[in-house]
């Protein structure tokens, strides 16, 4: 076989090692989309001229222990979530994080996609493949629901079943062994008023853990109790509350 062949051919064989990589992937994340744990099965017998690829993928993708749902809401301090997404997911835990339509004016999911790993929800209609709507598949497979910063807007759906967003719709189709946990922030007086203090009330009640809000200089230009816990905190207490 001539050297110009012989080149022609590595090209090929190059080429279908890329494509057998790139199905080997896409059939993995499919399984994980139907709920399937290729880690786990092991009678299963894959055969096909791919196969090898798939066993590497299988190898190499290693399975995320627990589901961390990470709600963003439109508060001031929503770019600190950005550091709390990066804490969680350094700690091994898949971090899917869903914004409302607020929280995007203070932040873009670019950050939160990079540091997660995973497609930002900020719609109630992002759906991605497979024929289960991306919300309900992630309040199926959360473990813990995290929204920080929760608003006082947020805070009053949460109390009382208002879903009209891609996050209110997941905590109200929320698995019952997953665990919540809210961070607020917000003006000080908006949290200390009557309304905001019922709405908390009533999230405990139902087994709803809070973390902080603290005092300190709000970005409003007062001084109370408003501001959001420190990041590292809200992640400790998180892992906590997962590894308990």
């Amino acid at each position: 076989m001539s050297r110009g062949c012989l080149e022609q051919q590595r090209q090929r064989n190059r080429l279908a090692e890329r494509i057998n990589q790139h199905f080997a992937i896409r059939i993995l994340e499919l399984f994980r989309i139907s709920g399937f744990d290729l880690q786990r099965q092991t009678s299963l017998t894959i055969k096909g001229c791919f196969s090898d690829a798939l066993r590497a993928a299988c190898i190499t993708i290693e399975p995320e222990r627990k589901t961390i749902v990470l709600g963003v809401t439109g508060s001031i301090a929503a770019y600190k979530a950005a550091d709390l997404a990066s804490l969680l997911a350094k700690s091994n835990y898949g971090v899917h994080v869903v914004m409302t339509a607020d929280a995007l004016r203070f932040i873009t999911p670019l950050p939160f996609k990079t540091l997660s790993r995973h497609p930002v929800i900020t719609d109630l209609y992002d759906e991605e493949e497979g024929w289960k709507p991306t919300h309900v598949r992630l309040a199926d497979e959360a473990d813990l629901l995290l929204v920080a910063p929760a608003t006082a807007n947020n805070l009053a759906k949460l109390a009382h079943g208002l879903a009209d967003d891609a996050l209110t719709c997941i905590a109200l189709a929320l698995n019952p062994k997953a665990q919540v946990l809210v961070a607020p922030a917000m003006n000080g007086k908006m949290w200390s008023h009557p309304a905001t203090q019922r709405n908390v009330a009533l999230l405990k009640e139902r087994g709803v853990e809070f973390i902080g809000p603290e005092k300190g200089m709000l970005s409003c230009g007062y001084e109370g109790l408003g501001r959001l816990w420190a990041v590292d905190k809200i992640a400790a207490r998180a892992l906590e509350m997962l590894s308990g």
